[in-house]
């Protein structure tokens, strides 16, 4: 480009060099040229489009090569834990088309995180794109899987391609979990279709145990962590929220050196709210899908919840479709997200009578680092928004708080963020906790332990399955003496 050609000029220039080996040409259509258009995620189409769409001498269509194809992440940004798809996923009618997806876990928590990708990558492969022809009519097969596989268009050259994961770990991909990902993203490729809880199965089987109860915990475990990822690192739609040094951990108020690698170019917070407005009102990027998704993304009340920031500036007080305003529900969702690998850890113990000894071990001290580190996500990030939100974090209503009496008295307003809580005991009074209240019915607890005297302790367990699976809270109350 810096010598006056295009992409197609590119990649049509490789293509004629290998064409005489039968070879074909991959061409990344990751671009960062900030000159195109102030929004990152626009630059692809617009850099990539016109040349599908510019007439040929013969009255064709689509200036590249026979033997290029376009290599097209699953989402318009980098591969982050949910993304909408990319617009170009049937907007390159004259075009082969290749999707992009990262097995390895670069911002879904590496080695280090159990994050099953298969739930991601069915998504995007399912998602309904909403593709017409020219004159304007819905096209019968147009989910992603249907573009990137040709049938939409009558492709017959297809490809899907996968950033691996394999390196020297003793176990190949540093964490023994990580290898079902590459185990899914080979049985995807051959048949988008499949399910990833049946790929689940099968893995587990194949690696673990073949024992029902210990297949079926083991899928459940599996099946919730990508979800739960999304919750704890950028729920609701907010996106690369990274540090730039290993894009592991959380940094929100990271500048660097280009404005479209730092994380508040993406997260735009203020004292009015929080995202990227893309709809026709800002950015208009909603502009590049088709009819459908572009009328449902660009509206703040079709757009789906988990795509929200992604597309809006949402204001602080907005009312949600649960009816929580929007501050306690993107808190609630990081809490969330913690509390199902609290309930990951506690689940993998119970497995130590099934499992060998060495793997056991492995798995255990890593999800006890996911957990910690889990946590810093939520802290940091919420510490951060609540600089720009001006509200303090919400009590009381979400899906694990609970009220406690104690000594005829009731308390509440437990942060569900802290690790323990201080309960003033009169003195004379009985320190053990009397009555437990769940906000949510679906709640259960159940008592670990009870102070026997004051100073003492007690643990309060609550569980609830909710969207994406099982969550869990440890309540710790301290019982101290009230003072006088």
């Amino acid at each position: 480009q810096d010598f006056g050609d295009d992409h197609g000029d590119g990649a049509n220039a490789v293509a004629a060099a290998v064409a005489p080996l039968g070879m074909k040409i991959y061409w990344r259509t990751f671009v960062y040229n900030a000159d195109v258009d102030p929004d990152r995620l626009k630059r692809a189409y617009l850099e990539f489009g016109y040349i599908d769409d510019e007439e040929q001498p013969d009255g064709t269509r689509g200036r590249f090569a026979g033997n290029v194809f376009l290599q097209t992440k699953n989402g318009p940004l980098d591969f982050q834990g949910r993304e909408p798809i990319h617009p170009m996923f049937g907007r390159m009618e004259n075009t082969n088309q290749a999707i992009e997806l990262q097995v390895t876990q670069e911002y879904t928590g590496q080695h280090i995180m159990l994050c099953y990708l298969a739930p991601m990558w069915e998504e995007v492969f399912k998602t309904d794109t909403y593709a017409t022809d020219a004159q304007g009519r819905l096209l019968r097969d147009r989910l992603v899987g249907h573009i990137v596989d040709g049938t939409t268009q009558d492709h017959s050259d297809t490809a899907i391609v996968g950033v691996a994961n394999l390196g020297n770990a003793d176990n190949l991909t540093g964490h023994h979990f990580s290898q079902a990902n590459l185990f899914a993203f080979g049985r995807q490729s051959w048949d988008w279709t499949l399910k990833a809880r049946d790929i689940a199965d099968d893995w587990v089987r194949m690696t673990w145990s073949n024992r029902e109860p210990v297949v079926d915990t083991i899928v459940k475990m599996m099946m919730g962590s990508w979800e739960a990822l999304v919750s704890y690192q950028t729920p609701l739609g907010v996106a690369h929220q990274f540090r730039s040094s290993d894009h592991y951990g959380p940094n929100p108020a990271e500048v660097l050196a280009r404005d479209d690698w730092s994380p508040p170019y993406y997260h735009r917070a203020d004292s009015e709210g929080l995202g990227y407005d893309r709809s026709p009102s800002g950015s208009d990027f909603t502009a590049q899908y088709f009819p459908t998704l572009e009328a449902r993304y660009g509206d703040i009340d079709t757009v789906p919840e988990n795509l929200l920031m992604w597309f809006h500036h949402v204001p602080w007080d907005r009312r949600m479709r649960n009816g929580r305003i929007f501050w306690d529900e993107l808190v609630y969702r990081y809490q969330m997200g913690v509390q199902y690998v609290t309930w990951l850890r506690q689940t993998w113990d119970s497995l130590e009578p099934v499992i060998d000894a060495r793997r056991f071990s492995e798995v255990k001290a890593k999800l006890a680092t996911h957990e910690q580190d889990a946590a810093d996500w939520r802290d940091t990030c919420v510490n951060h928004w609540r600089t720009f939100s001006g509200r303090p974090n919400p009590v009381n209503n979400g899906p694990l708080s609970l009220k406690i009496v104690v000594g005829g008295r009731t308390y509440d307003g437990f942060d569900l963020s802290a690790a323990s809580y201080t309960i003033p005991v009169a003195a004379g009074t009985s320190p053990q906790i009397r009555r437990i209240i769940p906000a949510d019915r679906k709640a259960r607890y159940e008592i670990l332990s009870q102070a026997r005297t004051v100073p003492g302790q007690a643990v309060v367990r609550v569980t609830k399955e909710d969207f994406f699976g099982p969550i869990v809270k440890n309540y710790v109350f301290t019982m101290s003496p009230e003072s006088v």
